[in-house]
């Protein structure tokens, strides 16, 4: 895929809502606590209906 200023932008708010939503709430120190915050948070996502990411 080519990259465009549009795909980086959708890549860029991903990774903002990410470290809103996850990394920052739970205040993760290490690279593991914020691996941990991401999978729960995914998984509740999923519950709640919505696709989540994989292999993270």
């Amino acid at each position: 895929m080519q990259s465009t200023t549009q795909s980086n932008g959708v890549a860029e708010r991903f990774i903002r809502t990410l470290k809103e939503e996850c990394t920052y709430v739970n205040d993760c120190e290490t690279l593991e606590e914020a691996r941990e915050a991401i999978r729960a948070s995914s998984s509740a996502t999923t519950a709640a209906g919505f696709s989540s990411a994989t292999n993270i």
